[in-house]
């Protein structure tokens, strides 16, 4: 997020502690009526948390292929974000292609994470009105690829691109 200056630990403590309590009521909600849900009939699979400089620690799930009906669900989606969540199919990254595929996908999660952590209960409520917008006003565009949010995400992963080492580190 450009907007925020560089502080000092307590300063990040507390932006911390402010991000957790205004995103407090909808990852309630997400967690409690979709994540837990989805973990505990074995639909996803916990895969480490993920930490990106100071912004708050964000836990990755994974889609399971064999027998899932979410999984069916998902065909070509790459991923979904939530505050402080984000859910992505299982990529095989033996490859370095591959791994640096697997990385742009947090990445480009991650961001969302963000977003969510910035605006939250609004979030979805702004994506949605941004999507109408395009649809209704912009129809030369798409109202997918070219949603603020998600340009803003791509931009973030391609701002953030792979270098090897962990911009961004697991933790399983």
């Amino acid at each position: 997020m450009r907007w925020l200056p560089k502080y000092d630990k307590l300063h990040h403590k507390l932006l911390r502690l402010l991000v957790h309590l205004w995103s407090l009521p909808v990852t309630i909600l997400i967690w409690v009526g979709y994540i837990l849900p989805l973990w505990g009939s074995g639909q996803i699979s916990y895969r480490g948390n993920v930490e990106y400089k100071w912004y708050p620690r964000v836990y990755m799930f994974s889609v399971n292929t064999t027998g899932s009906w979410y999984h069916r669900l998902w065909k070509n989606w790459a991923g979904w974000s939530g505050p402080f969540v984000f859910i992505v199919t299982r990529i095989d990254d033996q490859t370095p292609y591959r791994r640096k595929i697997a990385y742009k996908l947090k990445m480009h999660e991650y961001r969302h994470c963000q977003q969510w952590m910035l605006l939250g209960i609004l979030f979805p409520i702004a994506y949605a009105l941004s999507s109408l917008h395009i649809a209704l006003f912009k129809r030369h565009l798409h109202a997918y690829f070219d949603n603020v949010f998600e340009r803003d995400a791509t931009q973030w992963e391609e701002i953030n691109n792979f270098t090897g080492e962990g911009v961004i580190s697991v933790h399983m």
